[in-house]
């Protein structure tokens, strides 16, 4: 009896691993390019690093990159939040833009939060759906200290899709077992 738990355990522990290096090799990356002249101004293109979860249905945004500059920042899922459910509709309406996350100060998470929000420390975004071949609308948001923490709207980015980067498939070097690049790519 032990030993059938013992095997179950362990079959457990070889799925999970399994499934986490699988869901780390299905990381997206999309570009986007700016659809206004608002977006443009304000951000130029983004390159968004996506992880589609293990439904593969949701696309799950983890970072964004500036395509003019070097600026990363880190975005975390802020659903029930200090902006959420009808804070959220309250202030962006009926839109289709209901997947928020939270920008993250550090790397340059703070300066992208600053630059969008004039001057705000902390700032929020609800995306459209990101899917492939189809435009993105986001809805950066903070919190105005001097109406009780109420949220506003600071910009409405729209984008339409560039692009999707896929990294070159690895493959172990037999020798030194480090990977290396596939040569046929």
């Amino acid at each position: 009896m032990l030993s059938r738990h013992l095997y179950a355990a362990a079959a457990a522990v070889a799925l999970i691993a399994w499934s986490g290096a699988a869901l780390a090799a299905d990381l997206r990356w999309y570009s986007y390019d700016p659809a206004t002249p608002q977006t443009k101004k304000l951000t130029g293109g983004l390159t968004f690093e996506l992880d589609p979860g293990m439904l593969k249905m949701k696309n799950k945004v983890q970072r964004l990159f500036s395509t003019k500059g070097e600026a990363v920042a880190e975005l975390k899922p802020a659903d029930g939040g200090p902006i959420s459910g009808a804070a959220l509709r309250a202030t962006i309406g009926d839109a289709g833009e209901r997947t928020l996350y939270a920008v993250s100060p550090e790397k340059h998470g703070g300066a992208l939060a600053r630059a969008l929000c004039k001057g705000q420390s902390q700032a929020w975004m609800a995306f459209s759906p990101v899917r492939r071949n189809e435009r993105l609308t986001v809805h950066v948001l903070a919190l105005d200290p001097e109406a009780g923490n109420q949220p506003f709207l600071c910009a409405t980015l729209d984008y339409k899709f560039r692009g999707e980067w896929k990294l070159p498939p690895k493959r172990v070097n037999r020798i030194d077992d480090a990977p290396v690049r596939d040569p046929r790519l």
